[in-house]
Order: C-alpha cells, then sequence, then structure tokens
C-alpha cells in the first residue's frame, strides 16, 4: 500500500499489544501493584498547577525570560528530549531569553563551533554563553553543575559581553543587555552549590571542595561558603558600575529564609534586589523541586526592573524536575527606551525553486479563463485609437490590472502550503505522522466536537484504520499514544531516513528514465546538504547582524533627538527625504527661465516643443542639459513618425524575467519579482503582461499601484542611527522596474 500500513504492519502491531497483555497477566500481582502505585505516585507529583499570573500572547514592550533547571542534558537522547521541550516552550510563550542551571556538559570536550545554541535546529538566530568548571578536563562529556544563558530573535541587538565565574567553576554566567552605555541590564544565571556534602567523584560539591583544596582553603571555607562571598562580592561590582541585575538561581535552599537569599536583599550590601518569584505562590508556598517541599528556586530583580507577568509552569509542563518560571520585563526598564516588536515577514508561497511554480502557473492561467483576461485585453487594445484612452478606457484599463493583482495573489495563496514539520520527510515519518493526525481526529469527533465526521472516518480509511466508526475513545487515545512513541523514536534517524527517500526517489527516476525528475532530485539533494552545511559554518563564524531600527535621531541645536513611536520616526524619515529628493532643484535649468516655461509637470506648450524637436534651446542653457534636450527632441520625433515601435513581446519578457535574482525586494502591492519570473516560464502569462505594459508604455497611463513606493532606510554605519547618516531606498513594483530598464 502506498498509503497508510499495510495489513503486515497492523497484523505486527496487534501481536506486540497482545502480547504485552499476556506479560502483564503473567506477573506476580503483588509486583504489579507495588509498581503501579509507585508510578502512581510519581504521576501525582506531575499533576501541579500553574502558579502566578501570564498571558500567553507577550505584551507590547515587553521582553520575556525563561528561567529553567535542565538537571543534565549529557546523553545524547536526553538531550534531545529537553531541547524539543525547551524549543516547544519558546515558541509557545515566545520567549525572548533564556536562563538555566545544570546543563551537565563539559563543554571543553566539544568542538567549538558547537556551543549549546547549535543544539537547537532552529531557523532564528540563537546565541548562547555557557559555564562549566574548566579547572578540571573529565575525559568525558559530561560533568555535573553548569550554567548558562541563551539569547532568542530581536533582544540579540542589545545582547553584549557575555561572561563566567571568574574562578572557572561554572556557578554562574552573565550577559549584558544594554540599550545605551548609561543604561544596561546584567543577566545572571546561577548555581549555588547548597550545604549537603553529597559524595561520588563527580558531584558538583566534591568538584568544588577538590578546588578549595588545591587553594589550600579547604579548612577555612566550604563550597557553599566560597560560592556565597564570590557571589555575592561579584554582585556588587556589577551594581557599583551601574548594572541592573536580573539573578536566576538555583539556590538549593529557601528563596526568602535561606542563608544566602537573605544576604541577597540586605540593604547594608546595597544591592537593591528584590526576589519576585514568590509573588506569584499561592496560600501555601510550593517546592520548586519534585521531590522536595519547599521553594528552592527563585529570580531576584533590582528596584529599578518594571516586571510584568510571572508564571510557575507545572511539574508536568515544565524542563528538567524543576520548576520552570518565565516572566515579562518592560523593555523601557530593561534597555531605557520602549521597544516594539518587529512582526516578521512571512515566507513566500510562490518559489521559482520548488513545486509551487508549476501549481502557480497552473492556477493563475486557470483563473484568467474564467475572467475572459486575455480576451477583455485585447478587446481593450483594439478600442483604443492612436494610443490615446479615453477616461472610460484608462477605467478599465486600471480595472483590468486591479483583477490581475488580485488573481496573482490568489495564486501565489493556494500554490504551496507552509508547514513546519519537526522532523525531515521521509516514508516512515509520513506514515506515522499521518496516522498520528488520523487518531487526533478521531478523538475530536468522538469527543463530540463539531468537525466533518465523514472526512475525518473517510481519512482514517486511508491510513489503514479499520473499523473508526466502532472504536472506542479509550482505543483511540491509546493507539494515538503508541503512533506518537513511533514518530518520536524516528527523531534520531530522520536525517538519513530522509537521504535514503531521496536516493530511493532517484533510482526511480533512474530507472524511469526522467532526465528531469533527476535534475529535480540531484538538485534538491544538493541544496538541503548546503543548507545545512552552510547552517553550522555561519552559525560559528558569521558576524551577529544588527536587528531592525526601532527608532531613528536627528540633530536639533547640537543635541541628539530621538523619535519615540511611529508617528515621529515617520516624520523624521520624510523631513530628511523631503530634502535629499529636492536636491535636483540646484541643477543647472534651474537657474534658467525655461524650468518655469517647462512646468511642474511638463505639460506646456514649451514641453511639446520639445518633444516635437522644433524648440530652440536658448544659449544661458549649459551645454550639458541642452544635449540632454537635444536628445528628447531627436526621440520624440522618432516616436511622432512612427520609427520607434514601443512593442514588448512575450520573448523579450522572458529572456528578463528569467535571468532576474527572485529574491530582489520590490511592490508595495505584493507582487513581487517571483510573480514575473514565475509568468515567465508560461508562454500565455508572458505574452498577457507583455502586452499589458506594451498598452501601459504607449498611452502613457500607469496603474494606480505605480505611485505608490516603499521606502527603506538602510544602516551605512552599524549601529548609528541618525536619519541623515541612513541610506535611503525607494522600493517600487516589479513591472514598472521592468517598464523603465
Amino acid at each position: 500500500m502506498e498509503r497508510g500500513v499495510s495489513a503486515r504492519d497492523i497484523s505486527r502491531w496487534v501481536e506486540e499489544h497482545d502480547e504485552a497483555e499476556r506479560n502483564l497477566r503473567r506477573a506476580e500481582p503483588a509486583m504489579a501493584a507495588l509498581e503501579e502505585e509507585q508510578i502512581t505516585k510519581r504521576l501525582e507529583k506531575y499533576r501541579t498547577s500553574a502558579l502566578g499570573d501570564l498571558s500567553m500572547d507577550k505584551p507590547e514592550g515587553h521582553q520575556r525570560f525563561m528561567s529553567l533547571q535542565l538537571n543534565g542534558t549529557a546523553t545524547k537522547l536526553i538531550r534531545e528530549v529537553k531541547v524539543e521541550q525547551c524549543t516547544r516552550l519558546i515558541n509557545k510563550y515566545d520567549i525572548d531569553m533564556i536562563s538555566f542551571a545544570e546543563h551537565g556538559l563539559n563543554m571543553g570536550r566539544f568542538p567549538p563551533s558547537q556551543t549549546f545554541n547549535s543544539f537547537f535546529q532552529a531557523e532564528t538566530e540563537l546565541r548562547s554563553v555557557t559555564g562549566h568548571n574548566s579547572t578540571e578536563n573529565p575525559e568525558t562529556q559530561h560533568q555535573q553543575g553548569g550554567t548558562g544563558i541563551m539569547g532568542v530573535g530581536e533582544l540579540l541587538e542589545y545582547y553584549k559581553k557575555p561572561a563566567n565565574d571568574f574562578r572557572k567553576l561554572g556557578r554562574w554566567t552573565s550577559v549584558i543587555i544594554e540599550g545605551s552605555p548609561q543604561h544596561r541590564t546584567r543577566v545572571v544565571s546561577a548555581y549555588c552549590v547548597g550545604k549537603t556534602k553529597p559524595e561520588g567523584h563527580g558531584r558538583v560539591y566534591q568538584q568544588h571542595l577538590r578546588y578549595l583544596q588545591h587553594k589550600g582553603w579547604d579548612q577555612t571555607k566550604t563550597p557553599y561558603q566560597l560560592f556565597c562571598d564570590d557571589l555575592l562580592w561579584q554582585l556588587q561590582v556589577w551594581v557599583g558600575q551601574g548594572d541592573r541585575i536580573i539573578l536566576c538561581m538555583d539556590a538549593n535552599e529557601h528563596v526568602l529564609y535561606g542563608g544566602l537569599c537573605k544576604r541577597l536583599l540586605d540593604e547594608k550590601l546595597g544591592l537593591n534586589l528584590a526576589e519576585i518569584s514568590h509573588k506569584a505562590w499561592s496560600e501555601q508556598e510550593p517546592n520548586t523541586y519534585i521531590d522536595g517541599s519547599k521553594p528552592i528556586d527563585g529570580v531576584w530583580a533590582s528596584e529599578g526592573l518594571e516586571i510584568g507577568g510571572f508564571k510557575m509552569l507545572s511539574f508536568g509542563e515544565s524542563v528538567g524536575d524543576h520548576r520552570t518560571m518565565i516572566f515579562d520585563v518592560t523593555t523601557r526598564s530593561l534597555i531605557g527606551k520602549f521597544e516594539h516588536r518587529v512582526v516578521r515577514a512571512d515566507c513566500r508561497r510562490l518559489n521559482c525553486k520548488t513545486h509551487s511554480l508549476i501549481s502557480y502557473m497552473t492556477i493563475l492561467e486557470r483563473l484568467m479563463s474564467v475572467h475572459k483576461m486575455d480576451q477583455r485585453l485585447d478587446t481593450l487594445i483594439e478600442a483604443i485609437v492612436d494610443d490615446t484612452p479615453t477616461a472610460e478606457q484608462q477605467a478599465k484599463m486600471e480595472s483590468l490590472d486591479r483583477q490581475m493583482i488580485e488573481l496573482q495573489k490568489c495564486a501565489e495563496r493556494k500554490c504551496r502550503k507552509i508547514i513546519k514539520p519537526d522532523m525531515e520527510f521521509s516514508g516512515p515519518v509520513k506514515l506515522w505522522h499521518e496516522r498520528l493526525q488520523a487518531y487526533k481526529a478521531l478523538i475530536r469527533w468522538k469527543s463530540g466536537n463539531s468537525c466533518n465526521s465523514s472526512n475525518i472516518i473517510r481519512t482514517a480509511l486511508r491510513r489503514g484504520i479499520e473499523n473508526p466508526r466502532q472504536m472506542s475513545i479509550d482505543h483511540m487515545r491509546m493507539n494515538e499514544k503508541y503512533c506518537k512513541a513511533r514518530k518520536r523514536l524516528l527523531k534520531d534517524s530522520a536525517p538519513q531516513l530522509r537521504r535514503d527517500h531521496l536516493r530511493s526517489q532517484l533510482l526511480q527516476a533512474e530507472k524511469k528514465k526522467d532526465s528531469e525528475k533527476k535534475r529535480t532530485i540531484k538538485a534538491r539533494m544538493r541544496r538541503e546538504t548546503d543548507k545545512k552545511m552552510w547552517y553550522f559554518i555561519n552559525r560559528s563564524q558569521k558576524d551577529p547582524r544588527c536587528g531592525a531600527f526601532h527608532f531613528v535621531q536627528k540633530v536639533v541645536d547640537g543635541e541628539i533627538q530621538e523619535s519615540t513611536n511611529q508617528e515621529e520616526t515617520e516624520e523624521f524619515v520624510f523631513e530628511e527625504n523631503e530634502m535629499r529628493f529636492q536636491l535636483a532643484a540646484e541643477a543647472p535649468i534651474s537657474s534658467t527661465k525655461l524650468i518655469e516655461q517647462l512646468g511642474y509637470l511638463g505639460d506646456s506648450d514649451i514641453a511639446k516643443q520639445l518633444v516635437e524637436g522644433s524648440y530652440e534651446i536658448p544659449d544661458e542653457v549649459d551645454d550639458a542639459t541642452a544635449l540632454i534636450l537635444e536628445e528628447i527632441g531627436r526621440v520624440g520625433v522618432q516616436l511622432t513618425n512612427g520609427d520607434i515601435n514601443i512593442t514588448i513581446t512575450a520573448e523579450e519578457f522572458q529572456y528578463f524575467w528569467r535571468r532576474i535574482k527572485e529574491g530582489t525586494a520590490s511592490s508595495y502591492s505584493g507582487i513581487h519579482y517571483g510573480h514575473y519570473k514565475a509568468a515567465s516560464h508560461s508562454s500565455r502569462l508572458s505574452a498577457f503582461l507583455a502586452k499589458k505594459i506594451t498598452l501601459i508604455s504607449r498611452t502613457g497611463c500607469p496603474p494606480e499601484r505605480w505611485s505608490y513606493g516603499l521606502t527603506v532606510m538602510l544602516e551605512k554605519i552599524a549601529g548609528i542611527a541618525l536619519v541623515n547618516k541612513l541610506r535611503a531606498i525607494l522600493l517600487m513594483e516589479a513591472d514598472f522596474n521592468f517598464q523603465t530598464s
């Protein structure tokens, strides 16, 4: 079977299920009951509720932080599970920065390019700093303890100066979030060794004890005392430098009444910190470690920082065996200015290198046939006399252009479905993913939710699910869990399965002598390999990019004034660009009477004479301008006599657009270069668009959208937001750029 699963697969699953039930029946009742009781008790601990109040959508003008305790990520399997959990929370809550403790990695055993953020296969930019005990170097990648911080997306614009524990024990790491040298916040992730004295060579306490013995301090200090003294001294130094502090710490003691935690709040030290996680507690203080009895994980923030929502997740939703904490801080208090959220543009559905090209052309040609676009354009061209359309004909030209734009947008929306899979596509992944989705749909239907039951049953049958109507909801849920587990098992082998899938497709194309499909598959294999390779190269070697500007500056009376909202930003830009666009007024012709005779729009009698070649150029006009005016007259005469024929053929249209770079930015209307590049692969679309642009050129009646453009301000010098130091470019419509080329 090409779709769903085979009868052999189903038979095997039934045998596995029956065998599991037989094993349960054969088990000793007392042992099974004890095991069941222990599992039930363990699960009860995870069934806690979340605490605090935090909106799912991040408020405007806030940055969102997440503090978590990883409890070790040394083995590949555990690391991938916890990275997946982190990724889910990052996407769900739109996290900007993560503080994590006890990653359990000896980063000295990893290649320099393999940083903590490289474990996340994310399309957005990530940057991380990790700390581990580098005074020792075990022969494995596992080392208990360690801390780290990872920045995500927009906040990286302000991410500065990562730092580690000065004793190189990995007890804390920090980064600075800096909006200006006068206003900066330091985020610190710390892991306190605690007062207990666990045995075991690799335990964090024993690592620090060996450090004290090496220094000869083991008779005067304990690892806990060393941590407290060093952290408090370091915090005093940072506060003395003017840093605001966000400290996320696994304190291994009560966050309000522990010895170190009370010293953090001591006014005599002058740290001006406040513990903020306890405000999310209910009437009874929670345990933040699943096997503990008190809150040992907390967040301390400088009093000048404005904290928004705060939430302690349940153990079931958290990463590791400690409660994960999520909280908001206003950007105004964090970096000294209100920060608007940048909404990233969606990716283009139409891409000429994918199957969307054929789909787009098919949909657009069908829509053009439905609306008789070719016939209407031909009729309009025949009706226009001497390339001088009437007002009614101009309105028809505009209506035809607007409808074509709508059809192009509709074809792009339907040409490809954008999905973000959690693993690479292959036959086994597709099988278990589709089967899992089928069971989820059946559960929704069986639960009484409003849905199309016929489609759900039909899909389930296609996926090889027998008798879905008679299946109980418990049976559905059991099968859903089984499919989810089988799909998760494929995660490690998904890249290899993807390569095997492409090789199989290539062999089939070779067997069928399909050279076009062979070429396409080889290009895809090469593209996917290069993408992965350059992803890791750029992640480790490429300089970080500056983020989008949220404001611009201008100099007023010798002082720098900064825009505070969208209206002010646009006003600053318009003032600067208005001055730049008027620089043409300084051309030599502006000092002659001719400029007045031509008129602002160039529609005077003198302008007509220039085009006809009958105007005598006065002596006051400089030589360069005179040559331009003579050339205008020469071309005008040729146009009038019919020596120049303005006709853009379909072949010329195709020649131009097939050579163009599809990713070139343009078109405020949304009809980007990709639309015309795709059209160049269709004889019908090329002929229609070539005729339309020819008509515009001959009549001199452009569509209304050609009168709009998008001004983009680009940095000349990285980090300089002065409006007079920015480069302004004007993005016009793609077909306008073609017409003027």
